[in-house]
């Protein structure tokens, strides 16, 4: 299962999954990092996360 974690949380969940055998990626991993709004990101992860975790 592949996870996008937004901003409002911090990084540890994202690693905390990818170490347990998930893609999960921060939104400070994107190429604006934490500055990415939700209408601004890349269709590509948008579309390729099955799940977005936010508070």
């Amino acid at each position: 299962m592949k996870f996008l974690v937004d901003a409002q949380l911090p990084k540890r969940p994202s690693l905390y999954l990818s170490n347990h055998g998930h893609h999960a990626i921060h939104t400070l991993d994107l190429p604006n990092k934490n500055l990415t709004s939700d209408a601004n990101q890349p269709a590509q992860h948008k579309d390729d996360y099955n799940l977005k975790i936010s508070p």
